[in-house]
């Protein structure tokens, strides 16, 4: 059961490696492998046996399922992004449905969201995905016990899961959230508390001292990458894959940051990081300054390369030219 387990986990990153690699140079994706690999939170609890494995792999079928529909293989796609509801589906609805609710974002909000995108295509695409979305919702609000669907019943079916896990060496006080005021204004904190916590300080065993040094370098690659965030965000219109993972990231954020148990927490980040880092490192484009103005490069830069990176770029339909 180790065994399949592990497999699984495998299966599950080399699916969000296809999926990242398919828009992003081989730099970033070789980087982006790596920390799925070796980063504690993910490799471990990505291939342990129970709902963790699943659920990382069904978001990776989800995920790279959305990939190749927006590179236009619409069978694939379709076929990846069933199986990948049924397996995410059998024990975690909701996650399912957080995939479903990024891809209809993307597709209203993004330009050119598929190569060959057109007014109809993307209607068709947009009424698909929202039939998925209704087909999906009952079954999450049966699984997570929502009465109505409201802000205010899923903010109080919250605070209760909040209050069945505030327990043990590694819970942390939560202020009671009951509005969606409360959680705007609560999210910052809860950012800090998914991705950084707990800090070295905080830790008084093992297994949180591990969880704290892979919190220190998650701190040290974001700041390493906050140069270049503005330039992810500027444009992220023209990059839907990378909108899908913002759009995912930001509601595994506001769902989890509440989470009272750090232990809980690094556990179930599993399903956040690698929508975080496919994110975080998405290629940026280059500074204008950099840029060759008429024949004349500024010191310290290169002359463009005669040749071509061999990778297609999908928001582009066509090679980039190495610098």
């Amino acid at each position: 059961m180790y065994r399949i387990s592990a497999l699984i986990g495998i299966a599950a990153v080399l699916y969000f490696f296809r999926a990242f690699a398919l828009f992003q140079p081989t730099r970033s994706a070789k980087a982006y492998a790596l920390l799925l690999f070796f980063l504690p939170s993910f490799s471990v609890w990505s291939c342990i046996l129970g709902k963790d494995s699943l659920a990382a792999l069904g978001l990776a079928l989800i995920s790279y399922g959305y990939a190749i529909w927006l590179k236009g293989c619409h069978g694939r796609a379709m076929a990846h992004i069933v199986v990948g509801l049924v397996v995410v589906g059998v024990v975690r609805p909701h996650m399912a449905l957080i995939g479903l609710i990024g891809a209809f974002l993307v597709e209203i909000i993004c330009r050119g969201a598929a190569v060959r995108g057109t007014v109809l295509g993307k209607i068709i695409r947009v009424v698909a995905v929202s039939a998925m979305l209704y087909l999906l919702g009952p079954l999450t609000q049966d699984f997570v016990g929502l009465d109505e669907n409201t802000a205010t019943a899923a903010l109080g079916r919250m605070d209760i899961s909040t209050q069945g896990n505030q327990y043990g060496g590694s819970a942390v006080e939560t202020p009671t959230i009951s509005t969606p005021l409360q959680m705007a204004l609560f999210f910052p904190s809860g950012v800090v508390r998914v991705l950084f916590r707990p800090f070295p300080w905080e830790a008084n065993n093992f297994n949180a001292a591990l969880a704290a040094l892979e919190n220190l370098f998650i701190a040290y690659l974001v700041l390493r990458r906050l140069r270049h965030l503005p330039g992810l965000f500027v444009g992220i219109r023209g990059r839907p894959y990378s909108c899908y993972c913002l759009i995912v990231a930001f509601e595994l954020l506001v769902i989890l940051g509440p989470t009272p148990n750090l232990g809980l927490l690094s556990r179930e980040r599993t399903q956040l990081l690698p929508f975080f880092f496919a994110f975080l490192l998405t290629g940026h484009s280059m500074p204008q300054s950099r840029r060759r103005f008429g024949n004349v490069w500024e010191p310290g830069s290169h002359p463009p390369a005669k040749t071509l990176v061999p990778f297609e770029s999908p928001e582009r339909g066509h090679a980039v030219p190495t610098l």
